[in-house]
């Protein structure tokens, strides 16, 4: 059996080629716009971009009764970066420490040796 077409509905009278150009001017449109917001709201290095200011600022009070607001939670951006250097520093401490130890070590050593080389010396000149 062969498919029937049925008549165009009305409205429904553009070509399918015709929708179909329709439809990627439309997604494209929706992609652009998709994107600005995206570059809008996405922090790529949270130090190298300046913050400006976008509500007037709030003139500080006079006097002793100016009480101070707890600071405002800061972006996972910040915190993430403020990690990741957190993270950096115990490394870089234990590094060193070790690398101090290590000195340290080689120090008493090396006295160690010099005093046992002396009654060594002394040892065999009496």
């Amino acid at each position: 059996m062969a498919e029937k077409t049925s008549p165009p509905r009305k409205g429904l009278t553009a070509a399918p080629k015709t929708i179909r150009a329709e439809m990627a001017k439309t997604r494209a449109a929706l992609e652009k716009k998709l994107g600005e917001l995206k570059s809008r709201f996405s922090i790529a290095d949270p130090a190298s971009e300046k913050r400006i200011p976008t509500m007037a600022t709030k003139k500080s009070s006079r006097g002793a009764a100016a009480k101070k607001k707890p600071a405002a939670k800061k972006s996972q951006a910040v915190q993430a970066v403020k990690k990741t250097a957190g993270v950096y520093a115990k490394k870089a401490k234990k590094v060193l420490g070790e690398m101090l130890t290590g000195a340290a070590v080689g120090a008493v050593q090396g006295a160690a040796d010099a005093v046992a080389s002396d009654k060594k010396k002394k040892t065999k000149s009496k």
